[in-house]
């Protein structure tokens, strides 16, 4: 689910096996409307599934602020608005680059002015690659896999979002800068996984997000001997680490296709039905 503002499912987004395991909650399930409330109706038959390497776990900080910051994202840039990003959002992220990291191309905020007509099917698949802490701030990187994600192109047939470049076919990858405040308190969110798809609760805890790059920013920001010198080494191991082969990710993004080619898998891992 990452398009022109650094997606195009934010190539516009783990390394799945064949199976995806739903998360488990045991609260007491809240009515049925608040789940269509905060979640728009063009990705009524679409969901997150996200992975990650050895060691990084995705149930604590920061990977749940990166999660909440990434699905509020494609929620707002995908409806065309803000009244989907998650509880939080607005105090953890600035709407403008703070200037001392001014060499994140990407603008922090969902860019409202191109959303989705057409409703969108499947799962975005992501895969969080690696989390660096230099002391100041923790820099992570995620691959983000898009040939699952599909909109209605005509009657009974689909098109995926996902493009056709080679070997990179249906693959993009992202760089989130996250800080957090000297002295913060531990945080208050248990482990943050469940049956629900959004959290209803603030889950950003102290993190902050400071900036963004991606493989759709210009490319005098990318790339060896800028602002992210890993980036060669970051998009080859996202797509050596797809849990597709090239030839099914360039069948699955080129011409039509029904919707049987783009399963909408259950969200993984989740989010508890009371974020708390």
């Amino acid at each position: 689910m990452i398009r022109c503002s650094g997606f195009r499912r934010l190539t516009a987004i783990a390394a799945l096996t064949s199976t995806v395991i739903s998360g488990c909650d045991n609260t007491t399930a809240t009515p049925p409307t608040k789940q269509s409330e905060r979640w728009p109706a063009v990705l009524s038959e679409s969901t997150f599934v996200w992975s990650a390497e050895p060691g990084i776990d995705l149930l604590a900080q920061p990977i749940v602020t990166l999660r909440a910051y990434f699905e509020s994202l494609v929620l707002g840039e995908t409806s065309g608005s803000n009244d989907y990003l998650y509880p939080g959002f607005d105090h953890a992220v600035e709407r403008e680059k703070p200037a001392e990291y001014s060499h994140y191309s990407l603008h922090l905020w969902p860019e409202l002015g191109f959303p989705k007509e057409s409703p969108e099917v499947g799962s975005s698949r992501l895969h969080v690659l690696r989390v660096a802490d230099d002391g100041q701030g923790v820099t992570t990187v995620m691959c983000t896999w898009d040939w699952g994600i599909a909109t209605q192109s005509a009657e009974a047939s689909y098109q995926a979002l996902g493009s056709w470049r080679g070997p990179q076919t249906g693959v993009g990858v992202q760089r989130v800068r996250l800080t957090t405040s000297v002295g913060s308190p531990p945080p208050t969110t248990r482990p943050q996984s469940g049956p629900s798809r959004y959290p209803s609760l603030d889950v950003f805890d102290n993190w902050r997000v400071v900036g963004r790059l991606s493989n759709s920013a210009p490319s005098d920001t990318v790339g060896p001997g800028t602002q992210w010198p890993e980036y060669q080494q970051d998009l080859a191991a996202c797509v050596t680490l797809a849990p597709e082969p090239v030839e099914r990710r360039q069948f699955l993004t080129t011409g039509e296709h029904p919707r049987s080619d783009f399963p909408t898998l259950p969200s993984y891992p989740g989010w508890p039905l009371e974020s708390q």
